[in-house]
């Protein structure tokens, strides 16, 4: 069975679904044929419904060899959609597309798309030196040990998942929150990733003792200062070396990359921010998922899941 996708539609999904925020946009998604009843499959479909009513963008792409999208291609996918739910067609050739090709979507409304060169010397620049790309994930289970006082017959069960800075109900913040900031501090961080071998991973144990009082609720409503909060951490560094590609689509800077080595494929999209131009953002996706990019025209400082 040949393969659904490919790295070049991956770069446009992403690209998609970077501009166009707030619209449902999936990959690999069946339409169905009006005449036969057939389930027809599009490359990209980008679906919204405003005020009642439905619209469909389907988006078609070839990126798989250096030739031009030609008039055959048109022609078939202008014929294909004909008879699918498709309001707007969207063509995408990684190669650009050939004179009588762009004369005959024309004819038949069909936007064509391509990526053409960047001029932008500063962006030009960061994707230079975006071929080597380094994460570090981090896997953590925690534990939370309340003090223990006189009057106690066993544990504490301790209601719902938020910490307490005073014994308020409305000052509660949820323990992702608190682990993350313990997590994020620089010390911690030094300590922690210097020690991580590329490509590798390490375990460690991280117990906090808050400076101030900080509570939960145990299940009888009253509230429990907690003594440590303990967290089982398991963090992995990941090293790629993408073969960067910039340039702009739809009137924006973009930057694309694949990675293919030692068992990993990775491909990273990001895009530059028309109205916050110092602004980067983008994926980059590989066997584990889809991971948003933040950062800056000085390099990606931050990630996170998408």
């Amino acid at each position: 069975m040949p393969k659904r996708s490919n790295d070049f539609q991956k770069v446009i999904l992403h690209l998609q679904s970077l501009t166009s925020p707030g619209y449902e946009v999936k990959e690999s998604h069946f339409l169905k044929d009006s005449i036969t009843g057939q389930m027809r499959e599009v490359d990209i479909v980008i679906e919204s419904n405003i005020a009642g009513y439905e619209s469909i963008v389907s988006i078609e792409v070839i990126g798989w060899s250096k030739k031009k999208g030609d008039i055959e291609w048109v022609e078939r996918m202008a014929c294909k959609h004909n008879t699918l739910p498709t309001k707007t067609l969207v063509l995408v050739s990684k190669s650009g597309f050939t004179k009588n090709a762009l004369k005959k979507a024309e004819f038949h409304h069909i936007v064509t798309l391509t990526i053409g060169e960047a001029l932008k010397t500063d962006w030009i620049n960061l994707v230079k030196s975006l071929g080597r790309y380094e994460e570090i994930s981090n896997n953590y289970s925690c534990r939370i040990d309340t003090k223990k006082y006189e009057s106690d017959t066993g544990p504490p069960e301790i209601e719902g998942s938020r910490i307490f800075a005073r014994k308020d109900v409305n000052e509660g913040v949820e323990i992702k929150v608190i682990i993350d900031w313990i997590l994020q501090n620089n010390h911690l961080k030094d300590a922690i990733f210097s020690s991580i071998d590329k490509n590798s991973s390490r375990n460690y144990t991280i117990v906090y003792t808050p400076n101030s009082p900080m509570y939960v609720i145990e299940t009888n409503g009253k509230f429990r200062e907690i003594a440590t909060i303990n967290l089982d951490l398991k963090s992995r560094q990941k090293t790629y070396h993408f073969n960067m590609s910039s340039g702009s689509f739809r009137n924006n800077d973009v930057a694309y990359g694949t990675h293919t080595g030692n068992n990993s494929n990775a491909i990273i999209t990001l895009l530059k921010n028309g109205q916050s131009p110092e602004k980067i953002t983008g994926y980059i996706e590989d066997k584990e998922g889809v991971r948003v990019i933040t950062g800056k025209l000085s390099g990606i400082e931050d990630k996170e899941n998408k």
